[in-house]
């Protein structure tokens, strides 16, 4: 008789995610999940968005489903861009000198 081996298993949290099988249309239109995956956030924080509006998204007709055009996830989180230091400084001086000729 052979002594029983049982496989060892890594923990949930080491082993390597199962990619998502690549689409053969383009890809326009995301769910919750691969919208976590492009972003790089979990799905509860997709959800969460969702829920208080936050990310703009699109409600499929009789179904509690949503789903997301890639063009408005790019746009909305281009909504988000914070200007650099040197861009601040010159809308700064253009508004002081806006100011100034609107006073002479």
């Amino acid at each position: 008789m052979q002594p029983v081996t049982t496989m060892s298993r890594k923990p949930n949290h080491i082993q390597p995610k199962t990619p998502r099988p690549i689409r053969d249309v383009p890809l326009h239109w995301l769910d919750k999940t691969e919208l976590a995956s492009y972003l790089n956030v979990s799905v509860s924080t997709i959800s969460k968005y969702v829920h208080r509006r936050v990310i703009p998204f699109i409600k499929i007709p009789d179904s509690t489903e949503v789903r997301f055009e890639i063009t408005d996830i790019d746009a909305w989180l281009r909504s988000g861009r914070v200007p650099t230091i040197t861009e601040e400084l010159n809308r700064q001086k253009e508004k002081v000198d806006a100011n100034n000729q609107s006073a002479a």
